[in-house]
């Protein structure tokens, strides 16, 4: 069957060719119903709803003899299983974004938010707005209707905690990550790893974020070693040593000698340290004697 051109017919007047029949639309209630249609080539039928006539779920569908599905009960209905032949919904042109607003309601980590007319398929590039009650404390998913998804930064990473709380959000839908990304918080902002100068960097990348701690390496570090910082942050190393004979303690970053500790005699402490960016090489030394690690700290 070629595509038939299109036609205008009158009552009472010429005759309908087989072909051209199949060009015309149909109506059904619903899903249900359309499942126990099978098609013809250049078919079209229309459902008033998923479920029952105005639920929010109307659609046109064609009929592609070649399709097998599977059947998801939304955009692609098989009338028979296994058999070649599926009812696949048009995608309408949208001029404007569609934005709903609903409270939500749940727990830390899962809220749900009812709409009406319910929310039946998830549309890429629609956006929610949420009156919450609550303040997330890690990874948080939402329930508009079509089941839980998670809410992800903008970049595609989950959540931390805190980036929700009482009072208005804003989710867009997100089929790449299959949920949603949360693109206005209402607490802290969560940002990507900044790769540039004019970037803001995320809390870890900076000095002492997270509440970093130090951290003492009584083994497992050597004077005269190098040593790459892959934390991916600045750290802050101090390193306290001694020797056999009279010595200085030097500390360098990528090659660069960046404190160099006073003399002291044989048995006695010197310290040396420096900040150390993500990815730079430090070394900590004396000059004279057999140095040993008093105390060696990572910030």
């Amino acid at each position: 069957m070629t595509a038939p051109q299109p036609t205008q017919y009158n009552q009472g007047q010429g005759t309908v060719s087989a072909d051209q029949l199949n060009t015309f639309q149909q109506t059904c209630s619903n899903v249900a119903q359309l499942r126990t249609v099978i098609g013809l080539p250049g078919m079209q039928m229309f459902t008033q709803g998923t479920t029952t006539p105005g639920d929010g779920g109307a659609r046109p569908y064609y009929w592609n003899s070649t399709s097998v599905g599977p059947d998801n009960g939304t955009t692609v209905i098989v009338p028979q299983s296994g058999v070649s032949g599926a009812w696949i919904a048009m995608v309408l042109a949208q001029t404007t974004i569609v934005t709903q607003f609903s409270f939500a309601t749940g727990t830390s980590t899962a809220i749900t938010a009812v709409f009406s007319p319910p929310i039946l398929v998830l549309e890429p590039g629609n956006i929610f707005w949420l009156g919450v009650s609550i303040t997330n404390t890690g990874p948080i998913n939402l329930n508009v209707g079509t089941g839980f998804l998670e809410i992800g930064s903008t970049d595609g990473n989950s959540l931390q905690g805190g980036e929700i709380t009482p009072g208005l959000i804003g989710v867009v839908v997100n089929t790449a990550a299959n949920g949603f990304s949360l693109f206005v918080p209402n607490g802290a902002v969560p940002v990507g790893s900044a790769v540039a100068s004019e970037q803001a960097p995320q809390w870890q990348q900076v000095l002492a974020g997270n509440n970093i701690i130090y951290t003492g390496y009584p083994s497992g570090r050597m004077l005269g070693a190098t040593y790459t910082n892959t934390t991916g942050r600045p750290i802050y190393v101090l390193v306290t040593m001694t020797s056999t004979a009279l010595f200085s303690a030097f500390f360098t970053v990528d090659g660069v000698n960046l404190f160099y500790a006073p003399q002291n005699a044989a048995t006695q402490f010197s310290t040396a340290g420096a900040i150390v960016p993500n990815g730079a090489t430090y070394l900590a030394n004396v000059n004279a004697g057999t140095g040993s690690i008093i105390t060696w700290q990572e910030l």
